[in-house]
């Protein structure tokens, strides 16, 4: 989480797809948003870069 000069707030993540049980890796996506203003732009910006990095998640999957 970053808060940016002009008021606004900028959320980066990855989210790692893995196998499950052997929990293998398979793929690291990242998303990144940035909300300005508002009482929860936090929690815009999270959302937001969420729905980024599991975007795709198509890509991710088709891979071998």
């Amino acid at each position: 989480v970053e808060n940016k000069p002009g008021g606004g707030t900028r959320v980066a993540v990855s989210v790692i797809l893995a196998t499950y049980p052997e929990r293998a890796m398979r793929a690291i996506m990242q998303g990144a948003a940035t909300a300005v203003g508002g009482s929860d732009a936090t929690g815009q910006a999270a959302e937001g870069a969420f729905r980024s990095a599991v975007s795709q998640l198509p890509q991710a999957l088709s891979r071998d």
